[in-house]
């Protein structure tokens, strides 16, 4: 049961991650794409302390001090490291999502 799980787990990420790169305009997947799925799906909120900083940074969201404090903040501008603007979108909705909550 718990490999079945495991499967529809990360099948479904995956897909999502696709679909970030299929937006992006690429055929393969980087981690960047995975990172921006987690960001897009409130499902995937149990992941978010685990995303590279490198990640945070190429879609622009400054990471949160600690686990308690503060929620993380969109930066202005063009995504860094070539970064797609559905990513870039997908940052700032997470930003505002999370605004206000636990400080």
């Amino acid at each position: 049961m718990i490999a079945k799980a495991a499967e529809l787990f990360v099948g479904e990420i995956s897909r999502q991650a696709w679909q970030q790169a299929h937006a992006a305009g690429r055929r393969t997947l980087q981690q960047v794409d995975v990172s921006a799925t987690v960001l897009t799906d409130e499902r995937f909120d149990f992941l978010f302390d685990l995303l590279p900083s490198e990640d945070m940074l190429a879609l622009r969201i400054a990471p949160a001090p600690s686990a308690l404090g503060g929620a993380p903040a969109a930066a202005a501008g063009a995504t860094a490291s070539g970064g797609s603007s559905s990513a870039a979108a997908a940052a700032a909705s997470f930003a505002g999502h999370y605004a206000g909550v636990a400080q």
